[in-house]
């Protein structure tokens, strides 16, 4: 008997520990909605059926409308610029306002301007590099927008074309948009391991190859009508199939 309470007391205390992990674990809601009771409880039946939809809607609160989603995960993105583009959304990129360096310390700047520390304000769009090559794309592209902050861009994308529309010259400007953050998050990360610096032009031609091969690869409904946007960007099966279509 001695031995079973013995054993009894540590399985008590684990119990007790695991309780107090999961009541602090619960949201605010679940726990009014456990403790307080018969109005809340028949939140989770619709008429006299049990309803999951209900209870989830319970327990939890309803999360707030997410509007730039369609800015980055749209039809034929790419993936790795997606990502990227996610994190600079919420800010998740390891940059220095992220990290507890002093910012006096020279090893903060932005290495591709040296002037500025690195931070996600500066790098999409402020920074002087990153800036030009967003000109370019601009340019390219047919558009501008005046303003170097990353959240306003946004904004002026999901302005200017409507977020979810599929047409080509809406996918064209989303894809240069995340191909652009992510060549530059791309060449920032390799300069302060390489001896090799890309140059602006270097890294501009590598965001218009990358963004030519994706529009090579996405079926067009009618070519014929794309015939400026095969020209600017060199895509000669799309001109040769418009000439063909017309003629």
């Amino acid at each position: 008997m001695a031995t079973n309470k013995k054993t009894l007391i540590p399985l008590l205390l684990v119990s007790l520990a695991l309780m107090v992990v999961m009541a602090s674990a619960i949201p605010a809601r679940a726990a009014k909605f456990i403790t307080e009771s018969n109005d809340s409880y028949m939140e989770c039946f619709d008429g006299c059926k049990f309803n999951m939809k209900h209870t989830y809607n319970a327990l939890l609160p309803p999360a707030l409308l997410c509007r730039w989603n369609h800015i980055i995960w749209f039809p034929n993105h790419i993936p790795r610029h997606a990502f990227i583009t996610w994190l600079v959304v919420h800010c998740r990129l390891y940059t220095k306002d992220r990290t507890f360096w002093p910012p006096s310390d020279t090893a903060n700047l932005c290495s591709l301007c040296l002037n500025e520390v690195k931070t996600h304000e500066h790098l999409f769009f402020r920074c002087g590099f990153s800036s030009c090559i967003w000109d370019n794309v601009q340019h390219k592209c047919g558009v501008y927008c005046g303003d170097r902050n990353f959240i306003c861009m946004g904004q002026w994308i999901r302005t200017i074309w409507n977020v979810e529309c599929k047409s080509i010259e809406a996918i064209l400007i989303k894809l240069c948009f995340s191909a652009t953050i992510y060549f530059i998050w791309k060449e920032r990360n390799n300069r302060p391991c390489s001896e090799i610096h890309k140059s602006l032009q270097a890294v501009w031609k590598m965001i218009e190859e990358c963004v030519r091969a994706r529009l090579l690869s996405i079926k067009m409904k009618d070519p014929t009508s794309l015939r400026g946007i095969a020209t600017e960007w060199g895509l000669p099966s799309l001109i040769n199939t418009a000439e063909v279509t017309v003629g």
